[in-house]
């Protein structure tokens, strides 16, 4: 989607933010550092984890205001996980993704109700409204994903990671029984970050 942001008059910049080794996330902190003087830059969000501890060391250095949305209910079993996650509580407004999430936040990490925010995810119905959807469009994929006539059609749309509950959507529609039932799982795979 660059494309699409150079016609609207953004600049894409490319940084390794996926990577936790913390001589690359020191190099990339330092990096935005440079990026938000450079291009005067007054908020800071992250959305994940590993460039969040980037982004939080160059808002701090820079004085700038640090936002982050917390996606899940991230796994706080060993000290060190509970550790790394807690990057994604700092954040002068903390978004959740649901009231789950949301409350997740909360009582794991202390924040408070005068900095979280619950913004659920949702759909731009104008761009993806099912009137929008013609019924030869359905023809062509039913056909070409081989779903048989007549068959109830159950989806899970998200990327092929086991975060997304793949695993669980097999199980529930197992212990189901039926025979009368199409699942797809549809999304893209899920790749390992590069360092």
């Amino acid at each position: 989607m660059e494309h699409l942001l150079a016609r609207a008059g953004a600049h894409h910049l490319k940084l390794p933010l996926a990577s936790k080794n913390p001589l690359v996330m020191r190099r990339n902190a330092a990096a935005l550092i440079d990026i938000i003087r450079r291009h005067k830059i007054d908020i800071v969000h992250a959305r994940s984890r590993a460039p969040a501890w980037s982004a939080w060391s160059a808002a701090r250095a820079t004085r700038r205001r640090f936002v982050t949305t917390f996606h899940n209910a991230y796994n706080i079993d060993l000290p060190l996980k509970h550790w790394y996650n807690s990057i994604m509580a700092r954040g002068e407004r903390v978004i959740a993704i649901s009231q789950f999430v949301g409350e997740h936040a909360a009582s794991v990490y202390g924040i408070g109700s005068e900095r979280l925010r619950v913004i659920p995810r949702g759909v731009d119905l104008t761009a993806f409204g099912p009137d929008r959807v013609r019924g030869e469009r359905v023809v062509a994929l039913a056909t070409n994903w081989r779903v048989p006539d007549d068959s109830k059609v159950i989806m899970l749309p998200g990327r092929l990671t086991r975060w997304k509950g793949g695993l669980d959507f097999i199980a529930a529609i197992a212990r189901l029984g039926r025979r009368d039932l199409c699942c797809l799982l549809v999304g893209a795979e899920q790749h390992a970050p590069r360092a």
